[in-house]
């Protein structure tokens, strides 16, 4: 069965928007403190290099991937194991999980510490799992292959059934 792409492009930018304004009021208004008491004390350039807007529009850029990733596994899976929350729930981890491997490049390259990426990625499991609700919500099969869908009556008529 065919993802309906224009579909899952349309609830992979939600969900994305959701992470991103998820992950904005994270750093915004819960962690800045721990994150810069901890950041500068261990990398001293810390600061300065996430304030730069190169480094903004790069966290942005990933969130929105991640979150068109994230509608399109969901799209994949969905026809193996059903539309549900069960299935977006699953799609969700999935693309918490890419991303907390993704993001644990900066513990290794001693960007920041690993006190700052484990908060960060207990925090985040909830903002992935509702961006996944979010696009999920947003996306459709294709109307022809829904199952129990009805034939377009004009069509069949113009083919003779």
């Amino acid at each position: 069965m065919p993802i309906n792409a224009p579909r899952a492009l349309l609830g992979g930018i939600a969900a994305g928007a959701t992470r991103i304004s998820g992950q904005g009021l994270l750093d915004a208004v819960l962690l800045p403190a721990f994150h810069w008491s901890a950041g500068a004390r261990f990398n001293p350039s810390f600061a300065s290099g996430l304030t730069s807007p190169a480094a903004r529009v790069g966290v942005m850029t990933i969130q929105l991937l991640l979150g068109i990733a994230t509608v399109f596994l969901y799209a994949a899976m969905r026809p193996r194991f059903g539309g549900g929350s069960r299935t977006v729930i699953s799609a969700g981890l999935a693309a918490w999980a890419f991303a907390a491997a993704l993001w644990s490049v900066t513990v290794l390259l001693h960007v920041v510490p690993l006190t700052v990426f484990l908060t960060r990625v207990a925090v985040a499991l909830p903002i992935s799992l509702v961006a996944a609700l979010a696009g999920a919500g947003l996306y459709r099969e294709p109307a022809a292959k829904r199952p129990g869908a009805r034939p377009n009556t004009v069509t069949a008529r113009a083919a003779g059934l």
